[in-house]
């Protein structure tokens, strides 16, 4: 490629480059647009957002060895408590939900 000599000849090739950076930037934004929809800018429900809101809260059992990876454990716990109110209807008196509750926690550990 020949060099040119005098700023104006480097003007005349600058200008029509810029013109084409901008034509091809705007196309990159809106391809970005269709690559990156959300609630927003598309026709999904914002319900559809929930886990790129929430991504700390989900990758928190990756950072902390605290946090269990499921909460499988919580479930298993209640299980039983809820199967039995759902046999039984109910506890007749506090007492007997009392003696229930510690017998249970005592099976489950």
């Amino acid at each position: 490629m020949k060099l040119p000599s005098a700023i104006e000849e480097c003007y005349a090739l600058i200008n029509p480059l810029l013109g084409t950076i901008a034509l091809l930037q705007n196309k990159v934004s809106g391809f970005d647009r269709q690559l990156n929809p959300n609630s927003r800018n598309s026709h999904r429900p914002p319900s559809s957002d929930g886990l790129k809101k929430k991504r700390k809260a989900i990758l928190a059992f990756a950072r902390h060895r605290c946090v269990p990876f499921t909460n499988n454990l919580a479930e298993r716990d209640i299980r039983p408590d809820k199967t039995k109110l759902r046999v039984a209807g109910c506890f007749h008196t506090l007492k007997g939900a009392q003696v229930y509750a510690r017998i249970n926690r005592l099976a489950t550990t």
